[in-house]
């Protein structure tokens, strides 16, 4: 026990080797009692926790002013983290097909009783958005033996100036473009918008996007010698539907694949050459669109029996935008 716990000390002592000294030392103890499971006991009091792990009172008060005062960051904290963790030589990136997945996620620290906070996350159970601080969080996907483990990559919390979901949102996108390596790939939610990515300049990803999502063709097919030109190309609607009591079904893919996931057999459809649906058509700007016939499950609860997935493989391409799916 002992040698297990002079080992995890050292991690941490390295982790925060970077940093001035004093705050190191605080950021030590404020590490201890993290991993120690201390601030889980007094449900997120930091003086109360640092208390319970045997420090003197001077030494509590170090470790607070080291924490809303020191000169740290947490990128540095997570590029010192990822040093340790490379030499240890045991967790090993996930890979397919050359890629490696990047997961892009958002995460809340429900917070409903402070006061003045103006930032806010979605709860599934009750249904809505409640108080909470928000943390956007990019972790390359690994596993250390049989247990998947995700390296962590950025922290983005919530602009004090515009504390919006959306603002949010697009700050955590370009945090996981910037952090992002050469064989890296996105992998996100449907919270996230394709535009957002767009705009970050994101080139490899994947998304999740609704059942009833659309997009055009980038070519223009040719033209009938009469009336006026087309300036969008022809309709993708990658999942058949129901809308007012009428089928719409589902275009005609260029190429498809089936393979199986453990005890799942999916099948996945693939139109190249894809336009947002508003965009006039580009010929030389194309991306693919794989559609999922897995059951998948949005994110904010509500149960959707199909969903399309949007893989990007060009630099220069317009990948679908994603639409809000109608309640079953």
């Amino acid at each position: 026990m002992q040698e297990t716990v002079y080992r995890v000390i050292g991690v941490l002592c390295a982790v925060v080797a970077g940093t001035p000294i004093g705050t190191n030392l605080g950021l030590v103890h404020l590490l201890w009692m993290l991993v120690s499971g201390r601030l889980l006991e007094t449900r997120g009091a930091v003086l109360p926790g640092l208390s319970t792990t045997g420090l003197s009172e001077p030494a509590v008060r170090r470790a607070w002013a080291a924490l809303g005062q020191g000169d740290w960051s947490s990128s540095g904290l997570l590029a010192q983290w990822q040093r340790q963790v490379e030499q240890a030589g045991v967790w090993q990136a996930h890979a397919h097909e050359g890629y490696q997945p990047v997961a892009v996620d958002v995460t809340g620290f429900w917070r409903p009783r402070l006061q003045g906070l103006a930032t806010r996350h979605y709860h599934g159970p009750a249904g809505k958005a409640l108080p909470a601080i928000p943390v956007g969080m990019v972790a390359r996907v690994g596993s250390v033996g049989t247990q998947r483990l995700g390296m962590p990559l950025a922290l983005v919390r919530a602009d004090t100036t515009d504390p919006s979901t959306a603002a949010h949102e697009r700050a955590v996108v370009r945090a996981a473009v910037h952090v992002m390596a050469e064989h890296d790939a996105l992998v996100l939610d449907a919270g996230f918008e394709i535009r957002h990515l767009q705009e970050a300049g994101a080139t490899r990803y994947v998304v999740r996007a609704a059942k009833n999502v659309t997009g055009r063709r980038a070519k223009l097919d040719d033209y009938p010698g009469r009336g006026r030109p087309r300036q969008r190309g022809e309709l993708i609607r990658p999942l058949a539907r129901t809308y007012r009591d009428r089928t719409l079904a589902a275009s005609t893919p260029d190429a498809g694949a089936t393979w199986q996931e453990g005890n799942t057999v999916v099948r996945a459809a693939t139109d190249a050459a894809t336009a947002g649906r508003r965009r006039k058509a580009q010929p030389t700007r194309g991306t693919e669109c794989a559609r999922a016939a897995r059951p998948i499950r949005r994110r904010r609860g509500e149960a959707v029996r199909q969903g399309a997935v949007l893989r990007r493989t060009s630099q220069y391409g317009i990948a679908l935008r994603s639409a809000k799916p109608s309640r079953s």
